[in-house]
């Protein structure tokens, strides 16, 4: 008995010593894993997503997170030493509560080295080691890269590292005058050229956003397109364009872009009564040319020819007018980002271009400032400066000073008297006030712009829900229009700010809004070379022979279900549209296997600007009143696109 319990208690001895020692390797493992992640000075992080409520906002197609890392439960707070490594660029919250009314979100604060970044319900952050940090309630998997389902194209593509961009002078923190480059490339965009859609433009017009046009009582329907070119066929970069009336009154002024176009209108503001055109006058270096009973776009386009040299400006100004209120603070230091990136490859890719950039930040009524101006200049490191130190505030009642904004911008900004291109990209998320004091301003101010060659080029942020928006995206249209500009607007594909709403057309193409403002800016600053045989290898256009164009059947770039690729037709639905001979003079034959009812001439932008009703597959198409430059024949069938690339020069 006794040597029984002798061999239990050594056996109990020995237990516990087994116990003891487990317990301390399992300490020292944790001090070891601690001690590591104090040298690496860095944490990977992993958050989960709420279980029902944000199942409908994870992506399956997202890569799978790290298995090897532990999941960080909401409203779970970092301790100051812990420092957390952000391995995506995007991170949202989500509703507190479970009652829509009640909901509040949770303000986040992350530290980087470049400065605090701080935002709420939003979140948006450059790779790189954060301490330290409040983590809560996250929808997305914060080690999963954004993925974006809709492309130009079509297909899926994935997110790529942006270029860091360098802002010369700056500051030590995001509203002392750095800008977070690494932001730049994130944004996504689309472009509504409603020149290209003009007959879906009128007709949306006086339907789905009639509403919109009674309330600002702007209207630009009667279009009249003029070609101005020299005596060999050259743009005329900079005329001045007026339409008058058989009193001899002005009704409207416009100046020819780059590609000797201007646009004219007869109708614009429907609180004036309207008047009835007589002529228009082309006014460049002394000459001046009429056009007598001139016809509107239904008709055609109106053309002059003028005995001068082939001059063309090398100047180009280029303004961002960007609200700066509160409702901008989700998307405000991504734009930043962009727009410095962009003016650095512009300059890149325009060397001979003469740069002036300048910048209108605006509030509205009652904020600490109405507008903030950095004028343009040659000093480009001047303006980026100015940006870089600014920041959203103030606003909060819907409508912002946009009026006063735009007759600052078209005022007193100092613009070149003699430019290839005058461009102003309003930034904005909100309309401006209603009242007839400040819809006189606006219009009068969207009529100068017009006046002094300003291309205004809405780019509209999200908003402030659906009914708003459209209203705005009515107004902005219709500013591009009369500008010669075009409208452009973010997405929610980037997973950036609050919602976009989307713009009133049938389909549109999803790219970054880095691209987006380059190509832009690009299509209206090309002007074709003086000189004939020059321009042509600058172009290098195909064999002279024949273009043709396979007609596949292509997944629209912005359906819900957009991840078909193209998909060939069988060989005998084949749509081949052949154009020669190309370089061309004079005219082009347009030859299509099969009959269409409409061909389209399209200049380099994509705004078409005459239309052809074939009568057999074999038609000629008369190029005498077009400049040289580049332009496409344009085929629809079956609800697609068929073109050529056609190469115009006058020898």
């Amino acid at each position: 008995m006794k040597r029984t319990t002798t061999h239990l208690s050594i056996c109990l001895v020995l237990i516990i010593a087994i116990f003891q020692y487990s317990c301390n390797i399992q300490e020292s493992q944790k001090l070891r894993s601690t001690d590591q992640i104090e040298s690496d000075n860095k944490q990977k992080l992993v958050i989960e997503p709420l279980a029902a409520e944000t199942e409908k906002n994870i992506d399956d197609s997202k890569p799978a997170a790290d298995e090897n890392i532990s999941p960080v439960t909401n409203e779970e707070t970092l301790k100051k030493s812990d420092v957390v490594e952000v391995t995506d660029k995007h991170i949202k919250t989500v509703c507190v509560s479970s009652e829509v009314k009640s909901c509040d979100y949770t303000p986040i604060t992350f530290t980087h080295d470049l400065g605090t970044i701080s935002t709420s319900p939003t979140l948006t952050a450059p790779t790189g080691t954060y301490a330290p940090a409040k983590i809560s309630h996250y929808t997305e998997d914060i080690a999963a890269k954004p993925r974006y389902t809709e492309s130009s194209d079509g297909k899926d593509f994935e997110y790529k590292e942006p270029t860091p961009v360098t802002v010369p002078g700056a500051g030590a923190s995001s509203a002392s005058g750095v800008i977070n480059t690494s932001l730049a490339g994130q944004l996504t965009a689309g472009e509504i050229n409603d020149f290209q859609k003009w007959e879906m433009w009128q007709d949306i017009a006086t339907d789905e956003l009639k509403a919109y046009q009674e309330i600002w009582k702007i209207n630009p329907s009667e279009r009249f397109t003029v070609i101005v070119k020299n005596q060999k066929g050259s743009p005329i970069v900079d005329a001045e364009v007026i339409l008058l009336s058989k009193s001899n009154e002005t009704i409207w002024t416009s100046r020819t872009d780059n590609t000797g176009k201007a646009e004219l209108w007869r109708t614009f503001d429907q609180s004036k009564p309207e008047k009835k055109q007589d002529q228009i006058i082309v006014n460049y270096r002394n000459q001046t040319e009429k056009i007598d009973r001139p016809k509107s776009i239904r008709n055609g386009v109106n053309s002059v020819t003028l005995r001068t040299d082939c001059d063309v400006p090398n100047t180009f100004d280029l303004l961002f007018t960007v609200d700066a209120t509160g409702s901008m603070g989700d998307e405000i230091s991504y734009l930043q980002a962009e727009l410095v990136d962009v003016v650095n490859k512009v300059k890149s890719n325009h060397k001979d271009i003469l740069l002036r950039l300048g910048s209108v930040f605006y509030r509205d009524h009652g904020d600490t400032y109405l507008t903030n101006i950095s004028n343009l200049s040659e000093n480009i490191s001047v303006t980026n400066n100015f940006i870089a130190n600014q920041y959203a505030d103030g606003g909060g009642d819907g409508p912002e000073a946009v009026d006063d904004t735009l007759e600052v911008s078209v005022n007193e900004i100092k613009w070149s008297s003699n430019a290839r291109a005058r461009l102003m990209f309003l930034i904005l998320d909100a309309p401006p006030h209603s009242e007839d004091q400040f819809l006189t301003k606006l219009k009068k101010s969207i009529e100068e712009a017009s006046r002094k060659g300003i291309r205004i080029i809405p780019l509209v942020a999200s908003g402030g829900g659906y009914d708003i928006d459209k209203s705005l995206e009515y107004l902005m249209r219709c500013c591009a229009l009369a500008t010669n500009g075009t409208y452009a607007f973010l997405t929610d594909h980037s997973g950036i700010g609050d919602a976009h709403t989307a713009p009133t057309t049938d389909k549109y193409d999803v790219e970054t809004l880095n691209s987006l403002l380059v190509r832009i800016i690009s299509q209206f600053l090309f002007v074709p070379a003086c000189d004939v045989d020059e321009f042509i290898a600058e172009t290098q256009p195909q064999d002279t022979a024949i273009i043709q164009q396979p007609y596949t059947l292509q997944a629209d770039s912005t359906s819900q279900d957009s991840t078909a690729t193209d998909i060939p037709l069988p060989e005998e639905n084949i749509f081949i549209l052949k154009c020669y001979p190309n370089p061309a003079t004079d005219y082009i034959w347009a030859e299509t296997s099969e009959q269409v009812t409409e061909l389209f001439i399209a200049d380099n932008s994509g705004k078409i600007i005459e239309k052809i009703s074939p009568t057999s597959t074999l038609t000629r198409v008369d190029l005498t009143g077009y400049p040289t430059g580049i332009y496409y024949l344009k085929a629809w069938i079956d609800n697609k696109w068929a073109s050529a690339k056609i190469i115009v020069t006058h020898i």
